[in-house]
């Protein structure tokens, strides 16, 4: 593509098969290969009456970067349909064409605010999208656990006859509904963590918006053997885990970030998939400032100087592990979406389909912030006082409930959230007393 495309007179029979504006530019051509593919379009929008949606989609290919003419036509008209259909859209400044200024700007405007993002090319030009998570300080870890582990025996008292470390843990876990705003949650849960033997086992607790905490398990011996697995991988050690039980396609986790009012700083959160492949969505936050591809448009563009919310997909295949920074947990939501394929939202309920829609997730934290064995007091560094020696009485006063509960909504939307200011006094709060056994 180059401006005298645009300045060359059009025959009335512009873009008709086989005349002149029909093939790709002759610089544009030179650099397709054989296996290149090639799709005639009827309309602006390059998904409209083509197979390029199927085709991107049975590629697993989430992302597409839109270049050509017009601006205003069909790479507008292709990012509305893309960003529908799921996928994410990059639109490099300098490869776009228009001869009009005002509808240009005005298509570039709404790409950015609405359907994708808008940049510079050299922001794009030598960067593997594919493997920049968040904030550039997150990374997904393929066969993570040894066969070992992950290919162990398993005793159950059912008829099954599996065996592996998903089923190990499937009947080892003491499943429970978690409940938010008066609802179940759309998946199973189980909270389990390593209690403190110099402070007579103190209970780390990790406090997020739930009616109730689940009740509380010390590690189970599968779950203690993948914790110190990776506590050894990372570096650090992880006392607290989360463990989440995905039955089928429709059970998900909506975007969010995790409160950190009890997470040590300068640790990671890590989450190890078993099972049924799922998509982890990362999103950044609205007034996101920091992202991985943002940089400023040209000055003759105020219009475009906005940034855009910037999506990233990928897939959480069986025995991954990512690692999260917590930059990335400032700056991004993450959640799972519902599977919305044909067998993951339809299945029969057999058990074989059942096996392999299922997913387990264990979410792994090291955690400051400990109530006592007889769940009477809290301590450390999301309470208000820091020390086992100075524990004082958990709180049922529901201001300071509810001050707690705004700071993570805080925390849940600002990427520019002060800890210290936010969280720094601590709350003596846990929403409900937990349950030890």
């Amino acid at each position: 593509m180059n401006d005298s495309s645009l300045t060359r007179p059009i025959p009335s029979d512009c873009c008709v098969a086989d005349s002149w504006g029909y093939q790709l530019h002759s610089d544009i051509q030179a650099l397709v290969c054989p296996s290149d593919l090639v799709i005639n379009k009827h309309s602006p929008s390059a998904f409209s009456g083509t197979s390029l949606a199927s085709i991107l989609a049975s590629n697993n290919i989430r992302t597409v970067i839109l270049c050509g003419l017009l601006s205003y036509t069909s790479i507008l008209a292709t990012a509305a349909d893309a960003f529908f259909l799921g996928l994410d859209v990059i639109v490099p400044y300098e490869c776009v064409g228009h001869n009009n200024m005002h509808k240009h700007m005005k298509a570039m405007h709404t790409i950015s605010t609405w359907y994708g993002h808008v940049c510079h090319l050299e922001s794009i030009i030598g960067k593997d999208l594919a493997h920049i998570y968040g904030a550039g300080d997150s990374r997904l870890v393929h066969n993570v656990m040894p066969p070992s582990l992950l290919n162990m025996n398993t005793t159950s008292t059912t008829t099954e006859t599996h065996t592996g470390l998903f089923y190990a843990l499937k009947h080892e876990v003491a499943w429970q509904e978690m409940f938010h705003r008066g609802g179940a949650v759309p998946r199973l849960v189980c909270v389990q963590g390593i209690c403190d033997p110099a402070t007579n086992n103190s209970i780390p607790i990790y406090r997020h918006p739930a009616d109730t905490h689940p009740k509380f398990y010390p590690c189970t011996p599968v779950v203690d053997l993948i914790r110190r697995h990776i506590s050894h991988l990372l570096g650090h050690e992880l006392n607290h885990v989360l463990i989440q039980l995905y039955r089928d396609g429709k059970d998900y986790i909506s975007e969010h970030s995790d409160k950190t009012l009890d997470v040590v700083a300068g640790t990671s959160i890590v989450n190890l998939s078993l099972g049924a492949e799922r998509t982890m969505v990362l999103r950044s936050k609205r007034d996101t400032r920091h992202s991985t591809f943002h940089s400023e448009l040209p000055t003759q563009s105020p219009l475009l100087t906005k940034p855009s919310r910037k999506t990233q997909r990928f897939n959480l295949p069986n025995n991954s592990l990512f690692i999260m920074g917590l930059k990335t947990n400032a700056l991004w939501l993450h959640g799972i979406a519902q599977d919305k394929s044909n067998s993951a939202l339809h299945s029969n309920t057999t058990d074989t389909l059942d096996s392999v829609l299922e997913r387990i997730s264990l979410t792994f934290r090291t955690i400051g912030t400990f109530i006592t064995q007889d769940q009477k007091h809290i301590y450390g560094q999301g309470a208000k006082c820091k020390t086992f020696e100075s524990a004082q009485p958990i709180s049922f006063d529901l201001d300071e409930m509810q001050n707690m509960i705004d700071a993570f909504g805080a925390e849940n939307q600002s990427t520019m959230f002060n800890w210290d200011q936010v969280y720094g006094r601590g709350f003596n709060t846990v929403d409900c007393a937990s349950n030890v056994e």
